[in-house]
């Protein structure tokens, strides 16, 4: 009996450090794409310290040998604590391959924004081939009290050749993506508000970027 308690709460230990990712998405987007799940999360009711989790999905019709992403956020209302691979020591998506891992970065642009970049590579000769898996799960804190509303964005910094957020094929050249981001709400939100919010969110990072 005592042997049974134990195990069970190592087994909840683990999982409590090492979150659990489902082998399919629930959001799933055509090829080829980028995306957030969930895509949206609802924080009614929340009180700052609260913790959430989300999950990098990729879906590619091409072979690849490295993605990466750089996961933009309000620092006044969100904080990244952590990120991991969802197949522990690599992603769901590159599992069967020999891979360099990646140390997550945690960066604070500016009075605004921060980001969260994390990334993966093939090491040895033998390439992803076309379909789709999970990268990387990333764990937030709210640090203001709600309501309010922002984004986790991961698009902007999609542009090649020169992205942030990619997926690139054995030649190192960028895939073409369609990137898709998460919204954060009190409540569910009407399609106007959800439209201001972007642009109000871009409008912003463009006016931070030309003051660096």
């Amino acid at each position: 009996m005592k042997k049974g308690i134990a195990l069970l709460f190592m087994i909840t230990a683990l999982l409590l450090v090492h979150p659990a990712f489902a082998a399919d998405p629930t959001e799933p987007h055509n090829a080829d794409a980028m995306w957030i799940e969930p895509s949206v999360i609802d924080i009614t009711g929340v009180s700052i310290g609260y913790r959430f989790n989300v999950t990098v999905w990729i879906n590619l019709t091409v072979i690849s040998a490295g993605w990466q992403f750089r996961m933009l956020y309000f620092n006044d209302l969100l904080n990244a604590t952590r990120i991991g691979y969802t197949a522990g020591s690599k992603s769901d998506f590159f599992q069967n391959l020999t891979t360099m891992p990646v140390t997550p970065q945690f960066v604070v642009m500016n009075d605004t924004y921060s980001y969260a970049l994390h990334g993966e590579s093939w090491l040895f000769g033998d390439y992803r081939s076309p379909g789709y898996g999970s990268l990387s799960w990333v764990e937030f804190e709210v640090m203001a009290a709600p309501p309010f509303t922002c984004e986790l964005d991961i698009s902007s910094d999609h542009h090649p050749p020169t992205s942030k957020t990619y997926a690139l094929t054995p030649t190192l050249a960028e895939i073409p993506l369609n990137v898709y981001d998460n919204t954060i709400y009190p409540e569910y939100p009407s399609l106007l508000a959800i439209v201001l919010l972007n642009l109000a969110f871009l409008v912003a990072l463009v006016a931070a970027k030309k003051k660096k």
